[in-house]
């Protein structure tokens, strides 16, 4: 090869290098151009995640300031009216207490007239007795053919009783004539002084099936029954002059009081007298 060829060469060469390193240096421009973009989008998009992340903070603060402000709302809310239950609450409870204090007060003042008028209605009955067995005539009897009847079988039992018919303001027989038995007879006597001689030999009776007892209240006679049939053999009760007596096993004998009632009869005897209920006569 020539010097001139070989010059040729070379230039050529020299040429193919050159403007293999302005490409070079054109990509490594625009790769220095693209990172410094990317650096500069990067800054860019922190900037923007970041005003992002304060916007929303900012609302999730105000949010759950809001949500905070209507639960204390609500919060006072429910304070306020459960102190206006409690004042409520205990508004209704003294009445309660008060109620029930004016209803014991009432059962009290019940229990104290029923005492009262179940004495007074004893003490009009204190010249009377009621008879069990006498024969009945069933042909019809009047008052004063009951009134001889009896006059005449408690002069043959009673030792110098000597009744006669003008010593008895009243007597007759009590319900409804029937085939099944002789009906109860209730004689009120003009003297209490006869009538408690009667009351007293009634023993004069025995084995006669004929009975006499005082002409008690259905609620005295009721807490008699009531001794009579729970207590156990070696305890008794009787009536003397309307009142009630209960002798214990032991001898002791106790006046049964009004008060002593309920014992006898039960939670019920209260309740018929708080109802209105009224022992019948």
């Amino acid at each position: 090869m020539s010097d001139q060829q070989k010059r040729k060469t070379t230039s050529s060469t020299e040429k193919s290098d050159d403007k293999d390193t302005s490409e070079m240096t054109d990509i490594l421009k625009k790769i220095g151009a693209i990172e410094e973009s990317v650096n500069k989008n990067n800054q860019t998009l922190r900037a923007t995640i970041k005003d992002m992340m304060l916007e929303l903070k900012d609302d999730l603060v105000k949010s759950v300031e809001k949500k905070i402000e209507v639960i204390e709302c609500s919060l006072h809310e429910a304070l306020t009216e459960n102190e206006t239950l409690k004042a409520e609450l205990k508004r209704l409870e003294h009445e309660v207490s008060e109620s029930h204090r004016r209803t014991r007060q009432m059962g009290n003042l019940i229990l104290s007239q029923s005492g009262q008028m179940n004495d007074f209605d004893q003490y009009g009955r204190r010249n009377n007795v009621r008879i069990n067995g006498i024969p009945e005539n069933q042909d019809g009897e009047s008052a004063e053919d009951t009134t001889k009847t009896v006059v005449q079988i408690l002069n043959n039992n009673i030792k110098d009783l000597n009744l006669k018919p003008t010593d008895i303001d009243i007597s007759h027989r009590l319900g409804k004539r029937h085939s099944r038995g002789h009906r109860q007879i209730i004689m009120k006597f003009i003297s209490r002084h006869t009538r408690d001689k009667v009351i007293r030999n009634r023993k004069s009776f025995k084995g006669q099936k004929i009975f006499i007892n005082e002409d008690l209240t259905k609620l005295n006679q009721a807490v008699l029954t009531a001794i009579r049939t729970s207590t156990p053999a070696d305890e008794t009760g009787w009536s003397w002059d309307g009142k009630i007596y209960h002798k214990t096993a032991n001898g002791q004998i106790n006046l049964v009081t009004f008060d002593d009632y309920s014992p006898w009869l039960g939670q019920e005897f209260e309740s018929q007298l708080f109802n209105g209920q009224r022992f019948p006569s």
